[in-house]
C-alpha cells in the first residue's frame, strides 16, 4: 500500500470524501458536483471531518464535533463516526484518523473526548483501548430516538 496521509475534507476535495461514502453505502450517486446542503457541515467552526488519502482516493474518515461546557472544562470533543473501507483495515488508518482527532482536542485544549463504540465491535473497541479510551459501560446507556 502507498503512504496514507491525513487531510481536512473541504470543498475542494469534497467529491473525494463523497465518492468514499457512496462506496460505503454501495451507492450510485453522482459525487462530481455536490449540492449547497452537503458542504454546510464543512462551514461549521465545531465540526471537523477528516480523511485517509492512499492512492489518490479517500479511504477513510473521522469527524468529531465540539460540545462546549458552561465551565472551565472547556468542552468535549465528541467523535460521532471513524470508519475505514473494508481492504484499508489493519494497516493502521484507524489509529492515524483517531490520532487527528486526539491532536485536536489537545491542541483545543479540551477536557475528554467522547465517543460511542457497538458491544459487537471487537476490532474497534480494540483500536480505542490501545488508543487510551476506557470503556465505562455501567455509567451511561445509549438512548436515541426519532426527532
Amino acid at each position: 500500500m502507498a503512504s496514507v496521509k491525513i487531510v481536512a475534507v473541504t470543498r475542494d476535495n469534497y467529491h473525494k470524501f463523497k465518492a468514499m461514502v457512496n462506496r460505503r453505502l454501495d451507492s450510485k450517486t453522482d459525487s462530481s458536483q455536490p449540492q449547497a446542503a452537503d458542504l454546510e457541515f464543512l462551514g461549521q467552526d465545531n465540526i471537523w471531518v477528516y480523511a485517509a488519502e492512499t492512492d489518490s482516493k479517500f479511504v477513510g474518515w473521522v469527524s468529531a464535533v465540539l460540545i462546549p461546557k458552561p465551565d472551565a472544562r472547556r468542552g468535549v470533543l465528541y467523535i460521532d463516526e471513524l470508519w475505514t473501507e473494508d481492504q484499508y483495515r489493519n494497516h493502521g488508518i484507524g489509529r492515524l484518523l483517531l490520532d487527528e482527532a486526539i491532536g485536536l482536542a489537545r491542541e483545543l485544549k479540551l477536557w475528554k473526548i467522547r465517543l460511542y463504540v457497538d458491544n459487537d465491535n471487537p476490532a474497534a473497541r480494540k483500536l480505542y483501548a490501545n488508543a487510551g479510551f476506557r470503556e465505562e459501560p455501567q455509567r451511561a446507556a445509549l438512548c436515541q430516538r426519532q426527532p
